[in-house]
This record gives structure tokens, sequence and C-alpha cells, in this order.
């Protein structure tokens, strides 16, 4: 018995030493057990590279301003583990999690030779919270791929929709765009109706719309009629389908999420009402977020997100007094990132992540592309010099790791 959620945290990630993947096989065996929870939520299943968080964020702010119950089960967590499972953007309270995580461990101890790994765990804790919360609408995000991921157990989803797609984790949606577009596809189900990114090109379009077909589905662009009016550092003005909407997202990025979000919200039929309201009320940590006056934090890790943080410090970041300030996971194409970045006006900073996955330093490899970058492996020396060396009117700006801006937004708060 699990009495406390620190131990139920604990007994979670546990899983990720003894557990084993299994395709489908070990989350399905687990959910069996439980009574399938997941039958009969209505779920918007989002996938993608790039993007999910905040189009899953923005998506639930707007069917709870249309008076609706949304369950959120988002990965990773930034700061709390909580913050992984929401309904209407609170976090599952401790005695809640006590509660599901023993439902799932008796479960677990009650199948034969059955090994669920931390992210099935997470998965059946959510279906379990939500459904006896008696959530209205519930926000599934996946956490690698679609089509083998443990979200895709959803049967009937409500709507699918797939954000920007860029390479990353290659070493299991394979190593070209259109393999990393068929996993993603993988979440349209037989009828189902799935809304992409109006970024997605058409040769990757054409790849999704063939699955989709084969499952009798349809598939649909999002509206690309959408453009930024104005930018500041406190909100960014944009219009998308004649729509005028407040984002207070910063990222040039966000302006493409946003009508994804808005497409999605039109398509389950919410009023302009609602969605402008839930567009404006949308936050998402670590996602080019200011967290001080002249600090911004973003969860960059892959190329195409870091390609989209270096329009962004470009678009609000003057280039006088500029601090950058990154590390990078081993196992993340970091030699592209390097490069990328290395574009950038500014000075460079090099920290060591705060994760199990750093197993050694990528300085020595980034300062390949950015010669002149310091290093500094403690991230909380690396964010206080470099806002010593911003001064008064500089801004320092960081990317890199999710796990990075995680642990410097707790630190800086």
């Amino acid at each position: 018995m699990l009495s406390t959620e620190k131990e139920c945290i604990e007994y979670i990630h546990s899983a990720g030493r003894f557990g084993k993947k299994a395709g489908l096989c070990n989350i399905k065996a687990l959910l069996n057990t439980l009574g399938n929870p997941h039958r009969g939520l209505r779920c918007i299943h989002v996938a993608g590279t790039n993007g999910k968080g905040s189009v899953s964020c923005m998506l639930m702010n707007i069917l709870k301003e249309s008076g609706y119950k949304v369950g959120m089960n988002t990965s990773p967590y930034i700061e709390v583990f909580n913050e992984r499972l929401t309904i209407n953007g609170v976090n599952i309270p401790a005695d809640k999690l006590v509660r599901y995580t023993n439902m799932v461990a008796d479960a677990i101890a009650k199948l034969n030779n059955v090994h669920p790994i931390e992210f099935e765990i997470i998965t059946a804790i959510g279906f379990l919270y939500f459904k006896e919360e008696n959530c209205d609408y519930c926000v599934i995000e996946c956490g690698i791929g679609g089509l083998l991921d443990s979200t895709n157990v959803i049967e009937n989803p409500e709507l699918c929709v797939i954000t920007r797609l860029g390479f990353d984790h290659t070493e299991i949606l394979g190593d070209t765009m259109e393999d990393i577009a068929l996993q993603k596809a993988g979440i349209i189900k037989k009828g189902s109706v799935a809304v992409v990114s109006s970024e997605t090109e058409d040769y990757l379009f054409d790849v999704m719309q063939n699955y989709a077909r084969e499952q009798d589905g349809e598939i649909y662009r999002a509206t690309s009629d959408y453009c930024i009016k104005n930018t500041a550092l406190d909100h960014t003005d944009i219009t998308v389908d004649g729509m005028d909407l407040s984002l207070n997202l910063l990222g040039s990025f966000q302006a493409s999420n946003a009508s994804l979000a808005v497409s999605c919200a039109k398509r389950l039929g919410i009023d302009d009402n609602a969605i402008k309201k839930g567009i404006e009320n949308t936050r998402w940590k670590c996602r080019f977020e200011r967290v001080r006056e002249r600090v911004i934090i973003d969860g960059a890790h892959n190329l195409c997100g870091v390609a989209e943080f270096c329009k962004s410090v470009d678009m609000y970041i003057p280039p006088k007094g500029r601090v950058i300030v990154t590390g990078m996971l081993n196992d993340k194409d970091f030699t592209s990132c390097a490069k990328s970045l290395s574009h950038l006006e500014g000075t460079f900073i090099i920290t060591d992540v705060p994760s199990a996955r750093q197993t050694d330093s990528v300085y020595e490899r980034i300062l390949e592309f950015i010669p002149d970058a310091l290093y500094e492996p403690d991230y909380k020396k690396a964010i206080d010099k470099a806002i010593a060396l911003s001064g008064e009117d500089g801004f320092v700006c960081t990317a890199g790791s999710l796990y990075l801006a995680g642990a410097l937004r707790t630190y800086l708060s």
C-alpha cells in the first residue's frame, strides 16, 4: 500500500528501471484489469513533434471557457510531477494521485508476466482519474510517436490533432520524415477526423492522408490564414481566420499553434467568444516564457524547436547585451542544434543538463560551432553568470532541454 504522494511518484519512476515496453500489449492488459476506464471518454488525441503541449493547453482552455470539465494528460512535467494530469488546468491533488496509483499498482500485481513502463502507468492513472471525475472532454498528448504510443489505446477519438513534424526520437520513429509522419498518423482511427498543422509539407500530408483513407477517416489542414500583427514582451497580437486574438504566449511558433487550436475548436463546434477567451487565458511553462523582466526560458530541444527559438529571439530580443544559455542531452541532435544556435548574435554560455541522461558534457562538441562560448557546468552558476553579463539593458535567453528549462525556472522562481 502506497501511503504518500512521494511514495507514489517513486513507485511510478521505478517502472522505468524494471518495466519493458511491448507495443500496446502492456497498457491494454493493464487497462483491461482496471475495467477499461478509457472507454467512453471523449478524447482529443494530440500527436506531433513540436507544439503538442501548447496546442493541448489552448484546446483545454477553449473547452473550459465553453463550460466543459476538461482533463489533460501531458508530458513531460516541468517543475512538479502532478502537472502531467490536470482537470481544468488544476494539477491532480496528492490524495487523488495516491488513490489511483494504488489502484494501478494493485492491477499490475494481478498481471502475469506483464511489466508496464512509467508512461503506461501514468496513462492508466490519467484515464482512471478523468473517468471517475466525469470529465466532459480529455485532451490526451502522445509521449513519443503515435502508432505505438501508450495513449493509442483510444478507440474512438473525438478528434485527432497532429502538430508540426520534425526529426526527434529517430531511433524509435525512423530516420526519414515519411516514417515519422506515418507514426504520428497512427493515432487516426477508423472513421475518425484529424486536423494537422498548416505547416505540414505536401508530401507528409500525403503520407498521413493515405493512412487516414485506409482507416476510412478524414484529414484536414488547419487554416493557413493567420498572421502576427504585433509583438511585445508581454503578449502577441495575431489574426486567425479573420479573428483577432491576443496571445499571452510568446514565440514566433505560437501563431501557427493557435491556428491549429482554432481550427480544431471550430471543428468541435465551439463558438468564437470561447475560442478568444481560451486562447487569451492560455499559459504554458518554458515555451519562450518570460520568467523575469529580462530572462526568457525555452525548452527547445530538437532542430525544429531550436530553429523556432532562434527566430523568436531575433523577433523579440534586441542583440545588445544578449546572452544565450544552452545545455543539451547526449541523445539529442545537439550538433545540428548548435549549428542553428551559432547564427544568433550574442554571448553564449554552455551548461550541463541536470538529468541522469546527461552522461557526459557536450561542451567540446558544441564548441566546434560556437568557438567563443563559455562553459559553466553548474546550471545555477551559469544563469547567474548570464544575468550578470547581460547588464541592466540586456536579455538572457535559454534553450536546449526541457529538463534544463524546468530546473532554471524553479531556481529563478
